[in-house]
């Protein structure tokens, strides 16, 4: 299961840069962000995790906590924090994007999230 989650990652990447360089920040950052939390919920199952059945992933505010809790042992605590704290940094701004049509969502955000997930996306393929 979770190699069909990476595969959902990259194809949730594809189309934030795809965005992005169409200058659809709003697009890029909701797309990169799915893209991280593909990614992760790949490497949870690879840890041997599992969402809830009736969901079968996990609630998006709860992700930054389960990476630091179970794949700290796996991973080890520095990179657990830090992907952490990217999914944190990318479902804030996703928020935004989604959300939040008042709020400015720019180039700067959407570059920064894509960038997020290409990383994210880097460690969870190296590591699987």
């Amino acid at each position: 299961m979770w190699r069909e989650w990476m595969i959902m990652a990259r194809d949730s990447l594809a189309g934030a840069e795809t965005c992005l360089t169409a200058k659809c920040a709003r697009s890029a950052v909701s797309r990169a962000y799915y893209a991280v939390f593909a990614a992760v919920t790949a490497m949870l199952l690879k840890c041997g995790q599992h969402p809830r059945a009736a969901h079968g992933a996990w609630p998006h505010k709860e992700l930054p906590k389960l990476v630091r809790r179970h794949l700290s042992s796996e991973y080890g605590a520095g990179r657990a924090r830090d992907l952490s704290r990217i999914v944190n940094v990318n479902y804030m701004l996703r928020i935004l994007a989604d959300y939040g049509p008042g709020r400015v969502v720019d180039g700067a955000s959407a570059r920064r999230c894509v960038a997020n997930a290409r990383a994210v996306l880097k460690v969870a393929e190296s590591l699987l």
